[in-house]
């Protein structure tokens, strides 16, 4: 065996080194994309009410609070991948388990708390501005 050849239980170890694994950028990457095409969708199919959400002051307020929140889920993302992979490697089978686990339970909190509260807003918030119009006209 050559002096220079890494055995594979180091070569685990050694993607401590890794900030982000290909798998959590496709997430993340299609987690916005998403959200994108549906806000995207809901413009072309209804314009003139989708666009409440840039036009009247409520609508923005509703919108610049959707957008932090998924900026700060991205945030908390990207810390989270990046702390799950410095103590769980990928590579390393002895966290195989408790990596998937942590990684399910994890996602399944972010999407609950940063992403579908910003597609609610998406879809609602246009009806909920037309209501509250409607409710405020003498």
């Amino acid at each position: 065996m050559s002096e220079h050849a890494i055995p594979p239980r180091q070569e685990a170890l050694g993607a401590r080194g890794l900030w982000l694994t290909r798998g959590q950028i496709i997430l993340q990457a299609v987690q916005h994309g998403l959200l994108a095409a549906l806000l995207a969708g809901l413009l072309a199919f209804d314009y003139e009410r989708t666009s409440l959400l840039f036009r009247d002051p409520l609508g923005r307020q509703m919108l610049t609070r959707a957008l932090t929140l998924i900026a700060w889920g991205l945030v908390l993302h990207l810390v989270v991948s990046v702390v799950l992979n410095r103590v769980a490697p990928a590579g390393d089978p002895t966290f195989k388990r408790w990596r998937v686990a942590a990684a399910i339970l994890f996602e399944a909190a972010h999407l609950g708390l940063f992403y579908l509260p910003a597609a609610f807003t998406f879809v609602v918030g246009p009806s909920a501005i037309v209501i509250l119009q409607t409710m405020m006209r003498p």
